[in-house]
């Protein structure tokens, strides 16, 4: 989740690895990629069209989560 710090356990014959991934506001990554490219002129990370078509995806989970 947004915020959260979390942890994966990638497993390798019989043992796993605990990777902890650092907790980090998405949007604020994204809107600093953008400015990388602009100023930078850097490729994004992320495509616009990736990025619209997740903010999409997050607008009707979030209509379904108030219509319930």
């Amino acid at each position: 989740w947004p915020g959260e710090e979390f942890t994966i356990k990638l497993w390798r014959k019989g043992n796993y690895e605990e990777i902890i991934i650092p907790a980090a506001n998405h949007y604020r990554l994204i809107v600093e990629d953008f400015n990388n490219a602009i100023l930078n002129g850097t490729t994004m990370r992320f495509s616009i069209r990736d990025t619209l078509n997740n903010t999409k995806v997050i607008d009707v989970l979030y209509a379904n989560i108030i219509e319930q």
